[in-house]
Order: structure tokens, then sequence, then C-alpha cells
């Protein structure tokens, strides 16, 4: 493994780390220093989620020659300058604009560290990247809740301020790095991947859909019927989610090692078959140890459905910018949809409901996925 991908991998561990934190962070901070109502809070938590899904798609062809190293250090200074603006703001209301320039400015990391990893890998070479990259984000998310409660109980702006300090070290980190054109890194990509995609993507975008559509739910929903209806502490409900994340972390480290998901049209099928078993069984467990074994089986699903989405978009592609926006863009939806609507239907109707009719719509999806390969099969025939 040479040097630059060992350095990108740091980078999107701290930067997962910093991102997931100064969220948390920023919940406590907004209340405590602004006093903003729980509502309030709700909003402008989705700003930053809209910006950066607009921005991903707006941003990708007007900044496709720019090169890698610029547009990843653009984005951790902005993102820290964005929180160090939220932490000197005299007025609630300056909030709200800087935390759209703060899902601006992560559009710009997050697809270009996707191709960036990958850059010039073969076959045999990008599931390893792409676990290396998957494990080094998805670790830093585990640990990052953790160690932002700590912080909050020492101050809420003290934890934010960490974070900031956090943005810039990362981005002084990229500085090692070789500077590279936009350009000339595409078009070497174009000349290597012609030719070689697969239609497979198109099915694992589906899966990454749904995956991202239960994550939100388990993350935003879940700890309420856990606590309202089923009794469970904070601390296990935060103990059931810290196993998913760890079981997913390691999963992609697996994951690299083996090749029976690669091309394989009944794994992508399998693994969006589990996913309607998990929102079945979510439904029906009321036990610590029933949900326990639910929350580990889908940290694998977890992680094999997003290797299968990057791993199929990334591979041959002739535009990796533009395949991993697609891939940003559909976890991104599935989060929002898994939330927003989760959450209006949480308050009319039973989390069981809501459970069991979001696996009927992954059973029907997924039946239109396998009459669609199928078909396309017979028409390549």
């Amino acid at each position: 493994m040479n040097r630059r991908k060992k350095t990108l991998a740091l980078v999107s561990f701290l930067a997962q780390f910093t991102i997931c934190m100064v969220n948390f962070a920023l919940i406590y901070h907004m209340k405590f220093r602004f006093g903003f109502s729980s509502g309030a809070i709700g909003i402008a938590s989705s700003i930053y989620t809209v910006t950066y899904f607009i921005s991903c798609l707006a941003l990708e062809r007007p900044l496709r020659n720019l090169g890698r190293r610029f547009k990843a250090m653009a984005s951790l200074l902005g993102m820290g300058i964005s929180h160090l603006a939220i932490l000197l703001a005299p007025s609630s209301w300056m909030v709200y604009p800087l935390l759209a320039f703060y899902g601006v400015s992560m559009s710009l990391l997050w697809p270009n560290m996707e191709a960036w990893i990958t850059s010039g890998d073969d076959g045999e070479e990008l599931p390893k990247s792409l676990s290396l990259f998957n494990f080094s984000w998805s670790f830093g998310a585990g640990l990052s809740t953790m160690v932002g409660g700590f912080l909050v109980e020492i101050g809420s702006g003290f934890a934010v301020a960490f974070s900031v300090m956090l943005f810039f070290v990362t981005s002084i980190l990229l500085l090692s790095l070789r500077r590279e054109s936009g350009d000339a890194l595409q078009h070497h990509e174009e000349r290597k991947a012609v030719g070689e995609s697969t239609d497979l993507r198109y099915f694992s975008w589906v899966g990454i859909f749904l995956s991202y559509s239960c994550y939100a739910l388990m993350v935003n929903i879940f700890p309420l019927y856990a606590f309202e209806h089923l009794g469970f502490s904070e601390g296990l409900t935060g103990t059931l989610l810290l196993a998913r994340g760890m079981t997913a972390c390691f999963s992609f480290l697996i994951l690299a090692r083996l090749s029976f998901w690669k091309f394989n049209m009944k794994t992508i099928a399998i693994t969006q078959a589990l996913l309607a078993f998990i929102f079945i069984a979510l439904a029906e467990m009321t036990s610590p140890l029933g949900y326990a074994a639910v929350f580990l089986l889908y940290g694998f699903v977890f992680a094999l459905v997003y290797e299968l989405s990057i791993f199929h978009g990334a591979y041959g592609a002739d535009n990796p910018d533009r395949r991993m926006v697609i891939h940003e863009v559909l976890i991104n939806v599935g989060q929002v949809l898994g939330s927003v609507l989760g959450g209006v239907l949480y308050q009319k109707y039973p989390f069981k409901l809501i459970l069991m009719l979001l696996s009927l719509i992954t059973i029907a999806a997924l039946l239109v996925e396998t009459v669609t390969y199928n078909a396309m099969k017979r028409r390549r025939a």
C-alpha cells in the first residue's frame, strides 16, 4: 500500500470523526448558546444535509478540473471556518447560512475522496482501496459520539472549537501529497476505464438507498421507540447502535479479503432480501438480546451493501467523480426520506407498521430488479 492511500485513509478517518463529532456537539451548542428549540435544531440540522445534496449535483461538473488536493483542503478549511464563525456568531439567525455553507463545503470532500483513493487501481486493487477507505471513515464515525460526549460535558463551545482545530489540522496533512490537476487525473482515469463498467451498479445503488433509509430509522426513530415502548435506557440503545457501527467497520476489512460479492447479482439480491428480513425482525423483536442479534446482522449487511455500491460504481468508470456523486446523493436521499417520512409516520402510526411497510417496499424493489436483470441478460444473449 503506497503512502498516498495511507494518508488519504488517515484523512478520511479524521474528517468523518470530526464531522460526526461537531454535528453531535452542535445540537447542544445551538440549545445552550442560542436557546434553539428541538424543532429549530431539527431544521438547522437539515440545512447542511440539503445543501450538501444539492451541491454534490450542482458543483460536480463546474469544479471537475480542479485538483483533488485543492478540493479536499478547501472542503476541510470551509467546514472549519463555518464552525468557527458559529462559535463567534453574535446572533442565532447567523447559524442558518453558516450551516448552509458547511454543507456546500462538505460536498467537495466525499465524492472527491472516494474517487481519489481508488484512482489508478485495477480490478484486484480496487476492493482493497475501497475497504481501507470504508474502514477509515466508519471507524471515525464510531468513535466520534463517544469522544464528543466527553467534550460536550466540558462545554459545547469547547467541543465545537476542538472540532475546528481538527478540521484545520486534517487539511494540513494533505500538503504532504503531490499536487495533481483534476484535468490530468480525469483523463488518466478515462483512458484506463473505458469499456469496463458493469450494469450491476444500478442494482447496487437501489440497495444503498434502501440501506440508508433503514439506517436513518435506526439512528433517529428507533431510540424514541426503544425508550417510549420498550423501556430501553439511553445507554442500552447507544450500545446497540455502537455494536452496529463497529460490526460494519470491521466487516469492511473482512470483505476486502473476500471476492464472492464482486460482479455477483445473487449477492446483491441476497443483501436486499436480508434488509427486508431486518425490517421484519425489528418489528417483531422485544428483548435486548434479540435486538443485539439484528443490529449485528445489519452491521454486516450495511457494510456489504456499501461495498457493492461503491465498488460497482467505481469499477470501470469513465468519470469516477460523477459515479461517486450518485453514490453520495442516494445515501443522502435515503437518509432524508428515512428520517423525515419515518418521523412523520411515527407520529401517526405504530413503529412496527412502518417497518413492515418498508419490508414490503424492499421486497417489491427486489422483484423489479430481478425481472429487469433477467431481461437484460436475455437481451445480451
